[in-house]
């Protein structure tokens, strides 16, 4: 094999190489659906709109929930082409991706040698969670990102590299710069890792009085510029959306429930495993030495993401993106443990397969029953997950029975190259079975029938529909409702034409003098445009 040959195949390239196809395939069809996917574009076309960079605008309103840096990146990369487009807003989250690939490689690679390096960047390029967020223009990638260099670096500062303590800390700098106090998660996951070992060694390698006077030097002038530019907005925002919104909530059957099936979801298909490797990995704490430190610390990382991500009040899908870093890193030490090294496999953990697998069934039987757009939903998308659901099972079954029956390496390794190819089908198929996401086209007829009403410029009202996709999309003021009386009025003085939900023009009676011009779908949600009598 010539030089170049090697190079190609070797495993830098192929895990980068799996990342970005992973992670950018089929670009033009993505959308910004919801209000969450479409506010930082709003915010960087508005940065580069107004030449604000500290106090951009939402529909007229100074943002100040989360520190700007995902906006700021954004405008960036948007600058040399003149305006903010869905391709341009997303390529912070797609470089983003690809290096969060590599950077669990590097640790990997650093922590248990050149195989599991390989391995878990490929069980990160082809998990569900990384499909999905890699191609929203979001701050969880970039987050989850700076989160896995911080405990990387912070892993190596105890192995004597003093000068990792940049790294921890400034990485945790730009956590923070990125999504405000959940960025300072590393400092929590690595004091807790110091104090369950030899922890008078490990924290005065973390140099900690110097880490965190660097770290408040860098976080510092988000709240002062902030307390300065627009004090009352600051204390809302520090109150409302960062404190309040992590508080912990009370522990009902859908708390205890819902944070598994959001992990389940960014983990997937590799989640599959996670019981079996976590048996392995509590048998390691048993021995001595650094491979045990190092688990150790993979399952403090996990098991504190997942409290304090679980405890918070508020729950989202994404929130537990951070879980896929240590939890690829174990697969890749387990895997390069079996495959490599000839392990033997532990015994399954049938019990918690099961009481898993129960609790995901019942919880999302109760999630069915309760909820018939969720039923309708997937009543819709059903054929495309009924054949996505065959491929995987065959594939999936030989994969798991050549790992866990076969002594054979060569077979073992055959087995993980399958695995490989059912984890992207399976994060790919999910991603392409989401029939309910609307698309370019609708959006583009959508506007075909706003301009002639509202004008160069004009204001849309907005009722029972996401305001921020419209605002990016149209391109034009959004103003939103939440009552008849109050859509009679927008439309008496601000707003020439109004996009309401079919369910609210279904339920509530349309306003005196205003007339439904056109209906139409948005994804699989109905609209209507409602103009006055003039």
């Amino acid at each position: 094999m010539t030089i170049v040959a090697r190079r190609l195949t070797s495993p830098l390239v192929v895990v980068a190489a799996v990342a970005a196809l992973m992670a950018a395939f089929d670009l033009g069809s993505i959308v910004f659906a919801t209000n969450d996917e479409a506010r930082f574009p709003l915010l960087a076309r508005d940065i580069l709109a107004r030449g604000d960079v500290w106090f951009p605008q939402l529909n007229g309103i100074v943002y100040q929930n989360k520190p700007l840096l995902f906006a700021w990146l954004i405008a960036l990369v948007s600058w040399p082409v003149g305006q903010v487009s869905a391709l341009t807003a997303l390529v912070p989250s797609l470089a983003a991706s690809v290096a969060l690939a590599l950077v669990v490689y590097a640790a990997a690679r650093d922590m248990f040698g050149s195989d599991a390096g390989r391995c878990a960047g490929l069980v990160v390029a082809t998990s569900q969670g990384f499909v999905m967020h890699a191609r929203l223009a979001m701050p969880d990638m970039l987050l989850t990102l700076f989160l896995s260099v911080a405990l990387w670096q912070g892993w190596r500062l105890t192995r004597g590299r003093p000068r990792a303590w940049l790294g921890l800390y400034g990485a945790t700098a730009l956590a923070f710069w990125t999504k405000g106090p959940a960025g300072l998660l590393p400092l929590l996951i690595i004091v807790v890792w110091a104090l369950a070992g030899e922890r008078r060694q490990r924290l005065a390698l973390l140099s900690l009085p110097r880490g965190l006077a660097l770290l408040a030097a860098l976080v510092a002038p988000w709240p002062l510029i902030g307390a300065f530019g627009h004090a009352a907005g600051l204390r809302a925002a520090i109150v409302n959306d960062q404190l309040a919104w992590y508080l912990p909530r009370s522990l009902g059957g859908a708390a205890l429930v819902s944070p598994l099936q959001n992990a389940f979801g960014i983990l997937f298909p590799w989640v599959l495993l996670t019981p079996l490797i976590v048996v392995q990995a509590v048998r390691a704490l048993r021995g001595r030495g650094g491979e045990r430190d190092t688990v150790q610390l993979l399952l403090l990382w996990s098991a504190v993401t997942f409290v304090a991500v679980g405890l918070s009040a508020q729950q989202r899908v994404r929130y537990y993106l951070p879980l896929l870093p240590p939890v690829a890193l174990l697969t890749g030490w387990w895997i390069a443990g079996v495959v490599v090294r000839h392990r033997t496999v532990a015994r399954v953990p049938w019990g918690v397969y099961a009481a898993v697998a129960g609790a995901l069934v019942v919880s999302g039987a109760v999630t069915l029953a309760a909820r018939p757009d969720t039923r309708a939903q997937l009543a819709a998308a059903w054929p495309a997950w009924g054949a996505l659901i065959l491929v995987l099972a065959v594939i999936g079954l030989a994969a798991a029975a050549a790992v866990a029956l076969s002594p054979a390496t060569r077979r073992r390794s055959r087995a993980f190259t399958l695995a490989c190819v059912v984890a992207a089908i399976a994060a790919i198929g999910g991603y392409r079975a989401d029939t309910h996401r609307p698309t370019t086209e609708e959006f583009g007829r959508l506007e075909a029938q706003v301009q002639p009403l509202a004008g160069q410029g004009g204001a849309v009202v907005v009722w029972d529909v996401a305001d921020l996709p419209l605002n990016f999309y149209l391109r034009r003021p959004i103003l939103e409702v939440h009552t008849g009386e109050a859509l009679a009025r927008a439309l008496d003085g601000h707003a020439a034409v109004a996009v309401v939900g079919e369910r609210v023009v279904q339920s509530a009676p349309n306003p005196a003098g205003v007339t439904v011009l056109w209906r139409a779908t948005l994804g699989s949600r109905g609209v209507a445009v409602l103009a006055p009598d003039r």
